[in-house]
């Protein structure tokens, strides 16, 4: 006599082929949310927007409406963007696509400007145009803590391989450096002495190139960070 399969297994097969296909929808799904290749991203202070377009300008997005949003950090690998709002003085952050908006750091603030991250150190950096800080905290906003205080930081960057952050002074005119944890500040460039580039006001973004050299393996390409 033919043997019979029970139904149990059958049923017990068909819960596990249906679990393992839902589960890889829902990987591809998640990857799908995070993956946004080939965008810019930017801050309209005017239009209290942040939008976002393909490489060419095609495509404009609004994503998130903002009082005054300046400057703008992304975490492509976890599918997220940070910004500063000095209209309501907070730091938040969003998924790629705007959604999901959280507030991070709502207190201490008066005009936060701007802002990089430290991904793999689980860290966020910033400057405050009216407090003179640097600042740094949790990517969840927690632990705030001042590192440097200097005369209106504008834009601020961080070479992540040497330990170091640079910005610019807008108020005196200057780039400067230190370590991320604020020791060590450096003058690098001064506007206001002899032998120096012409005095030019209102220094803000930075960016730097660390170079082929110390770019990651997968890459022979310079990496730039910069704060914009």
């Amino acid at each position: 006599m033919a043997r019979r399969r029970s139904p149990i297994v059958g049923f017990s097969l068909a819960v596990a082929l249906a679990l393992l296909v839902a589960l890889l929808v829902g990987m591809w799904l998640g990857s799908e949310a995070q993956a946004e290749p080939d965008k810019m991203y930017w801050t309209d202070l005017s239009m209290k927007k942040i939008q976002r377009a393909n490489l060419d300008g095609s495509g404009v997005e609004d994503l998130v409406t903002v009082d005054r949003p300046r400057h703008i950090a992304l975490d492509e690998a976890g599918g997220e963007m940070y910004w500063t709002d000095q209209g309501t003085n907070k730091i938040q952050r969003a998924n790629l696509d705007g959604s999901g908006v959280e507030d991070l750091v709502t207190t201490g603030l008066s005009a936060p400007n701007g802002i990089a991250l430290d991904v793999a150190g689980g860290k966020m950096y910033w400057g405050d145009v009216i407090t003179d800080k640097i600042q740094r905290a949790n990517l969840d906003g927690s632990g705030v803590e001042d590192l440097v205080m200097t005369d209106g930081p504008g834009g601020i960057a961080l070479d992540l391989a040497a330990g170091k952050m640079y910005w610019a002074e807008f108020e005196a005119d200057k780039i400067q450096r230190a370590n991320l944890d604020g020791s060590g500040v450096e003058d690098l460039v001064m506007t206001d002495g002899p032998g120096t580039p012409e005095t030019s006001r209102w220094m803000s973004p930075v960016a730097i190139c660390t170079g082929p050299t110390r770019a990651p393996a997968r890459s022979s390409r310079p990496t730039w960070t910069a704060a914009a």
